[in-house]
């Protein structure tokens, strides 16, 4: 029921994992200027196709954010996607400099959503994402652990995150079974 610029916005939005208000006008006025409403980026984390996970934060069902991710990159290409990431590695370092009620997990998470689509910093996110989960499991299997379920619902995080990320992380299959 809406024109094809909502699809392009959502396209654009399905790349990272955690959305807000502010990161869709940012991805909006970066690439769609004069293109797309103002107005579509209330009814795009209003519609179906977003979920609220908390204040003001959004999230994209996994099918749902792969089926508009290919869009983009039949649409738009392999470069635009790249760009894409590139932008989100800047927007989460400017969030981890300049504000400090920032979560530091959200952050976490897409800076790995981003990196995980820039070839030549798939392997390091992969790495890193194997090292915490690692680390996770570590804890939880020492005797008297007192952030037990910390640990578990860490883990539950870090797998959600190796599942949004699968198209992506195909080639680390390895990371995946795990």
């Amino acid at each position: 029921s809406f024109e094809d610029s909502y699809l392009t916005l959502a396209c654009h939005a399905a790349l990272p994992l955690i959305l807000t208000p502010e990161l869709v006008n940012y991805l909006r006025n970066r690439f769609m200027p004069g293109e797309v409403p103002w107005v579509a980026e209330a009814d795009l984390l209003l519609s179906d196709l977003c979920r609220e996970v908390g204040y003001e934060t959004y999230a994209m069902e996994p099918d749902v954010r792969s089926f508009l991710i290919n869009e983009l990159q039949q649409r738009f290409g392999q470069k635009r996607m790249q760009d894409v990431a590139r932008l989100m590695v800047n927007y989460v370092r400017h969030l981890a400099r300049n504000s400090p009620t920032a979560r530091q997990y959200e952050l976490q998470t897409q800076q790995w959503a981003a990196l995980a689509y820039l070839d030549d910093q798939r392997s390091q996110t992969v790495k890193e994402l194997a090292e915490s989960l690692k680390a996770c499991l570590a804890e939880l299997g020492q005797p008297g652990n007192s952030q037990a379920d910390a640990n578990q619902a860490e883990i539950i995080r870090l797998s959600r995150i190796v599942e949004d990320l699968k198209s992506q992380l195909k080639d680390y299959p390895d990371l995946i079974k795990y």
